[in-house]
């Protein structure tokens, strides 16, 4: 499936389980039910944000000619607002609603407590895998919202769990749903910040563009290797010593190392890559004219006479 596929499925799937747990939480009186309603509805919204920025980030502009990619990432940092709302919204629920839960209806609860684990558990690792396969920092980020979605459900199925036992905890279930939703929030937000501004990509991927940099003999050493992230693509700035004096060899070279960056990382947007001969002494070349000159005295003979005297009988002798 394509990116945009995932995120349809996970709009749908989203807004059933928001209208599901939303009915089940007003029928029950149950603030963590109804908060994670409220959660599921706005992942649903998020959803759809991530599958317009996806759409459009594959989009070619001439104005943009690193492309929309970024797109992406401003996606994936809307999420993470409608996160921080749904914890704002639950919240002032906690603190201000009053409620008595009725208990004809906690076997319902328990119900879609457990369904909506399941689902939301499963889809998260599905998409989390497609996320790594497109490399897609919006399918990330859903599958991230996703699991706290998860983690929110299993949560409310603890709840009606206790209120089975007459034991209610329904707001201190709650709350940690608040605080799973705060976490994923500005985890989400943080990591698109970082791109926004363009960032270094993580240290084991530098490390890995380094290896197959250095593993062409050609190469002598890396003076300069900057990598950064748009949306699901990478851009890479490298600048390298070869051992060669020739203009097609380097240019070789270059093109080499490009189609190696690009088969093993295949979301290589751009490879720049700057290259410059080894000046170590061992590789570099001095050459020394000489001729005879049948010029017996030189005491008397001015710099600049000698100077073109010297290239009129380097000229003849060549």
């Amino acid at each position: 499936m394509k990116k945009y596929h995932w995120s349809i499925i996970s709009i749908f799937l989203m807004l059933l389980l928001a209208i599901i747990k939303l009915g089940v939480g007003f029928l029950s009186k149950s603030v963590a039910l109804k908060a994670e309603g409220i959660h599921s509805l706005s992942d649903s919204l998020a959803s759809f944000i991530g599958f317009i920025s996806i759409y459009m980030s594959e989009k070619k502009h001439e104005k943009f000619p690193y492309g929309l990619y970024k797109l992406e990432n401003i996606g994936a940092m809307f999420i993470s607002f409608f996160l921080f709302f749904a914890a704002y919204d639950m919240f002032m629920d906690l603190l201000f609603g009053h409620y008595k839960i009725d208990r004809q209806y906690i076997s319902w609860g328990l119900g879609v407590g457990i369904i909506s684990m399941l689902i939301t558990f499963g889809f998260s690792v599905l998409e989390r895998i497609a996320a790594k396969k497109h490399n897609s920092p919006a399918l990330m980020a859903d599958s991230e919202h996703m699991l706290v979605d998860g983690f929110g459900s299993f949560v409310i199925t603890l709840n009606f769990l206790s209120l089975e036992f007459n034991i209610n905890l329904d707001k201190i279930f709650a709350s940690l749903i608040i605080l799973l939703i705060i976490y994923t929030g500005f985890h989400i937000l943080k990591e698109q910040i970082f791109v926004i501004l363009d960032a270094s990509v993580d240290s084991k991927m530098i490390e890995h563009i380094k290896d197959i940099i250095l593993q062409d003999p050609r190469v002598k050493s890396i003076k300069r290797l900057l990598v950064r992230k748009s949306g699901d693509k990478i851009f890479i700035d490298a600048a390298i010593s070869i051992k060669s004096h020739n203009f097609n060899q380097s240019h070789a070279v270059a093109d080499d190392i490009e189609e190696a960056i690009t088969r093993v990382f295949p979301q290589t947007e751009m490879v720049f890559i700057h290259y410059e001969p080894d000046e170590s002494p061992e590789n570099t070349r001095i050459a020394i004219l000489t001729f005879q000159d049948e010029v017996s005295d030189f005491k008397n003979v001015d710099n600049d006479t000698y100077l073109r005297q010297f290239c009129i009988n380097l000229c003849i002798k060549s």
